[in-house]
């Protein structure tokens, strides 16, 4: 296999796989036998991975070794009632509180349990204006996944930037900037978006941080950004406003021992990802 003589040429190469993770499930009415269908359709999705890594088709020359990262695309779409029309999906919230809907860290466990690898979520978006309430949701979850023990390694949005429809060329308006091709092709932060992500980085930092009993918090937000300053004149702003966006504040009292210090400076440098 080609995997094979990659890591022969370089044994320092790391394979990505990436496939979708989806939740197929029966109607309520199904019967046993179209409940075992759905069954069967659901772990079909794995058929591929099954393969490389040997557990099926050993003919084929798979085995465990070939695989280093398990990818999973999910999106808001990714559950939906087997054999039935397209439009029957999941509601990706769960609006309904169908209990055959299953959230993100089950799925993702289902996977690390069958292959015993780390994971990433290669791909991930929501469409429109529920942009910011999909990856609210999505850290919602990963810091779920993170507090079950699995080697969860971090989240790819897919697109960053908008991208127009494979078969009919509308624009998705799915991405952190938003294409605008009347305007030749002009790109728009989304702001709800990116003020969800950036919170959600925060908050996802806090809660590492918490599960190592390490106290901190969001950095006080900037005068200019305060409604009693609105309409005040600002001379700068940039800098203090990444700060509070994307800053953490950490213990600091003058009564903290050097070896204190030096203990929450090794914990940050563990669960708390640097900046390339």
């Amino acid at each position: 296999m080609g995997i094979k003589e990659l890591k022969r040429i370089n044994p320092y190469f790391k394979i990505l796989s990436t496939e979708p993770l989806v939740n197929m499930v029966p109607t309520f009415e199904a019967t046993s036998e179209e409940v075992e269908k759905a069954r069967n359709a659901h772990d079909n999705q794995y058929q591929t991975l099954d393969i490389i890594c040997g557990k099926i088709c050993q003919e084929l020359g798979g085995d465990p070794s070939l695989i280093d990262v398990i990818g999973v695309n999910y999106y808001y779409n990714n559950q939906w009632v087997y054999k039935q029309s397209e439009n029957s999906y999941l509601h990706w919230n769960n609006e309904d509180d169908d209990p055959r809907w299953r959230p993100l860290h089950s799925l993702i466990e289902e996977v690390y349990q069958r292959y015993q690898l780390p994971i990433l979520l290669s791909e991930t978006s929501h469409s429109g204006e529920d942009r910011g309430k999909w990856i609210r949701s999505i850290a919602t979850q990963c810091q779920k996944i993170s507090e079950m023990k699995i080697p969860f390694l971090g989240i790819c949005l897919y697109p960053i930037i908008d991208r127009p429809d494979w078969d009919n060329g509308q624009w998705h308006h799915s991405g952190l900037w938003d294409c605008f091709p009347e305007d030749g092709i002009s790109r728009q932060i989304n702001q709800d978006y990116a003020i969800a992500l950036l919170e959600s980085q925060v908050q996802m930092k806090h809660n590492s941080l918490e599960k190592e009993n390490i106290e901190s918090r969001p950095l006080w937000k900037p005068m200019h950004l305060q409604p009693v300053f609105a309409g005040c004149g600002v001379v700068g702003g940039a800098v203090s406003e990444a700060l509070f966006a994307d800053g953490l504040c950490l213990p600091s009292g003058s009564n903290l021992l050097d070896s204190e210090i030096d203990e929450v400076i090794e914990i940050v440098r563990a669960t708390v990802p640097a900046r390339a």
